[in-house]
């Protein structure tokens, strides 16, 4: 007869075993779950990628729509942005703030009540006045941080240096920071003294405008 000794090593064995088969059993009930929770997944994943897709159109269109409406005037709008000016007058190239804005400017106009933005520079409008003459020089641009986003985080009191294309260079203090809607567009009009105005989308989805004024020192 086998010893005590034998069969508690025979015992131990079964139970070891046991133990075994029972991690197994579990282990491949899991993965058979995971196989289905992955599969699920795979039917899922396409459909959400769809639907990301079709969020991101939207928001895209939207946000084009709304960047872009402030930036579409009737004829007569037009006509009240014309400067009297002479022939030719040097016109901004850079415009720089301290800590917000450091970038070139190139000329735009409103052609057929539409305003040319680019999408690298900020942009002067040449019918507005230019810097050292009479009236309003408005500059705008896209609000990256790049261009004239960070003019959004003016509050007054700050230095604007506009160089122009003979190399002279024309410094402003803000004086003024507002937001308004796309259709407010007073102080995009004609100024009776040199008046430097600053433009560009804000709010959500940019359905808004910033404007910062700033006069000469």
């Amino acid at each position: 007869m086998p010893s005590a000794h034998n069969r508690i090593q025979k015992q131990k064995k079964r139970s070891l075993r046991s133990r075994r088969e029972r991690f197994w059993d579990w282990w491949k009930a899991c993965q058979k779950r995971g196989y289905k929770k992955l599969h699920a997944w795979r039917n899922v994943i396409p459909l959400l990628c769809i639907g990301i897709g079709l969020l991101f159109m939207g928001y895209s269109g939207v946000h084009f729509s709304l960047e872009h409406r402030a930036l579409v005037l009737s004829a007569s709008e037009v006509k009240t942005y014309q400067q009297v000016a002479p022939v030719h007058v040097p016109t901004p190239t850079h415009i720089f703030i301290k800590w917000f804005i450091d970038v070139d400017v190139s000329n735009a106009a409103l052609v057929d009540g539409q305003w040319a933005v680019s999408p690298t520079t900020a942009s002067y409008l040449v019918q507005s006045a230019a810097p050292g003459q009479r009236g309003n020089i408005i500059i705008y641009g896209h609000n990256l941080r790049s261009i004239m986003g960070n003019i959004r985080a003016l509050k007054g009191g700050e230095r604007v240096v506009v160089t122009t294309e003979d190399g002279a260079i024309h410094t402003y203090r803000v004086t003024q920071t507002t937001e308004v809607d796309p259709s407010d567009v007073r102080l995009l009009q004609p100024t009776k003294t040199e008046t430097l105005t600053l433009y560009t989308c804000s709010g959500l989805l940019d359905s808004k405008r910033f404007i910062v004024r700033a006069v000469p020192l």
